[in-house]
């Protein structure tokens, strides 16, 4: 089965909100993985604290996928401006939990899902106190019928207060998804945020590696003319790109060197992934906590893991254009981790050097 395309996803989402009896919590996710795919930080930022259960101590801190996002955000537009949209993001759905035209009532802090299922259980408590029951006197009639309205009445704001977040939920989805169709239509492939970060990257790549940055420019330009021969050259220039990075950052001397892990790697020329391992480590290692750094260094090595299968296909395989996109996005995160791990703006030290493990 072939993969979808972002666009194709984007329609499929559109479409469904023409569906009245669909739940918010299905635009939802269908939201979260064309952000997930499309690599959009910022979006899914806005989107994954809807999945999660705030009532129950839940923390964006903790959950994989907001970490990721949050670190990706960081290591393309830098700590200071990644940490304004990140406080915007959480500001605005803190705000969106809340009952009340003011908004400064009760925060309901359960999943989206969550909220859906309460809410169906009110409605389904509220119909329940509808009408007394048949057979009573005129006298015991109304004093149920009393009960009944006081019990409802209780409901309503609880009833109101969950329509109003799930609505808002769905206004932010769809807002999401209509503004993802607009970037697209007009030509722009990629989230604002890798615009944002690619003047930093080719700015210290000309600094440190300037033929890493033509190498990636020919990735570029390869991807711009489209032809099946040019989208696998695109790959190829993305790994070559890498390695040119590795070449500067930590040039081979066939040494091997045991890591943090206990694994023995060779530094060779063409090991370019275990010598750009080992300048991370031998950067953050004297600074950074050491369960931030074994972890930084799993994150690294799968990132580069998987932009070397993507980029080696290249080679052997047909290339489509959103596998030749896929790569270059990838090939900006790259970079940009190595390059903030070289200039000590990486996000992770500046947490360690603060104090946080």
């Amino acid at each position: 089965m072939a993969t979808k395309s972002v666009e194709q996803l984007v329609e499929e989402a559109l479409e469904a909100f023409d569906d009245s009896d669909a739940k918010v919590s299905d635009h939802l996710r269908r939201a979260i993985r064309i952000a997930t795919k499309r690599q959009d930080y910022l979006g899914l930022l806005r989107l994954l604290p809807w999945t999660m259960d705030m009532k129950v101590g839940q923390d964006m801190k903790e959950h994989a996928a907001s970490v990721d996002a949050r670190h990706n955000l960081v290591a393309l537009i830098g700590e200071e401006p990644a940490s304004e949209q990140i406080v915007a993001a959480v500001l605005q759905h803190t705000s969106a939990r809340q009952a009340g035209e003011a908004r400064q009532g009760q925060i309901y802090g359960q999943s989206l899902s969550q909220l859906e299922a309460q809410l169906i259980e009110t409605n389904e408590i509220h119909a329940s106190y509808s009408s007394p029951p048949a057979n009573l006197t005129p006298i015991d009639t109304y004093m149920v019928a009393r009960d009944y309205d006081a019990a409802q009445a209780k409901l309503l704001p609880v009833r109101r207060g969950l329509v109003d977040v799930i609505a808002r939920a769905k206004e932010l989805v769809y807002d999401f998804l209509i503004e993802t169709e607009r970037q697209m239509e007009h030509g722009q492939r990629r989230p604002h945020v890798f615009e944002r970060g690619r003047e930093y990257i080719e700015r210290s790549l000309q600094e440190r590696a300037p033929d890493a940055l033509t190498k990636f420019q020919s990735a570029e330009d390869s991807l711009a003319r489209g032809a099946d021969e040019d989208l696998a050259h695109a790959l190829t220039s993305c790994r070559r790109m890498i390695k040119a990075l590795a070449d500067v950052l930590y040039p081979a001397t066939d040494e091997a060197i045991t890591g943090p892990d206990g694994r023995e790697r060779i530094m060779s020329d063409d090991a370019y992934r275990n010598r750009l391992l080992q300048f991370a480590t031998d950067e953050l290692g004297t600074s950074t906590h050491q369960t931030v750094l074994k972890e930084t260094l799993r994150s690294l090595g799968s990132r580069l893991q998987r932009l070397n299968e993507l980029s080696s296909k290249g080679v052997h395989d047909e290339v489509s254009r959103a596998e030749a996109e896929t790569c270059i996005m990838w090939t900006y995160l790259t970079a940009a981790d190595f390059l903030r791990i070289a200039d000590g703006t990486d996000s992770r030290l500046q947490a360690s050097d603060a104090g946080e493990v």
